[in-house]
């Protein structure tokens, strides 16, 4: 269950140059991504002066284990176990989903995380933490598995970059409202709730869980 010690960390590990995502692969295969009820799953980012590493965690071994094929199967990669460096951030940003995107059948964006990789690199000494919770439920009228997702963003020990960077994500919320009718809004405070058995198709966590073509 979430909150356990069983939590495993692996870092992803490229072995190939070729990094882009094969959409038709990844709506096949997106289903691996959710974790099993009363789990969560992680997907996380770290964006430093030198490179950018990725990292993926899961609260219970099947679930690592499935995320783990899943980077597999859509990228050339290994994952090996490894724990994410501990950041200090002065500020945290959180994306929370709006219930009406549950009217969203299927889209596609795909600017937001390269945007904000590409925004942390002229911060020399800074570092960004970009990471994607997900967690599942089981929908007692229809029996069926729905899941969740927050978003949330920091940067290190440094406020003026925090203040930009959320100018950058406002800018990306709007046009993906924009372009597909997606609502994200930002949260500022520290406690955060997941929207249950609001989502069901895994397939629109592609704009936050995917490695950007010229990251590895």
């Amino acid at each position: 269950m979430i909150g356990t010690d069983q939590r495993k960390w692996s870092r992803i590990v490229f072995t190939g140059e070729d990094l882009q995502t094969d959409m038709l692969l990844y709506r096949d295969r997106a289903y691996l991504l959710i974790p099993s009820h009363g789990e969560e799953n992680t997907f996380m980012t770290i964006a430093g002066d030198e490179r950018t590493t990725f990292y993926v965690s899961s609260t219970s071994f099947q679930d690592h284990a499935n995320v783990k094929e899943f980077f597999r199967r859509i990228y050339p990669c290994d994952l090996q176990e490894s724990d994410p460096p501990d950041i200090r951030t002065e500020k945290r940003i959180t994306l929370v989903n709006s219930f009406l995107n549950k009217r969203v059948r299927e889209f596609f964006f795909g600017s937001l995380i390269s945007s904000v990789i590409n925004f942390s690199r002229p911060f020399n000494g800074s570092t960004l933490m970009y990471a994607v919770k997900i967690r599942s439920y089981t929908d007692r009228i229809r029996r069926e598995k729905r899941f969740s997702f927050v978003v949330f963003l920091s940067v290190s020990e440094n406020e003026s970059m925090s203040r930009e960077l959320e100018n950058i994500v406002r800018q990306n919320l709007r046009r993906m409202r924009k372009e597909s009718g997606w609502r994200m809004k930002i949260k500022l405070g520290t406690t955060i709730r997941f929207r249950a058995n609001t989502l069901s198709n895994p397939f629109c966590l592609n704009p936050f869980v995917s490695i950007p073509e010229d990251e590895h």
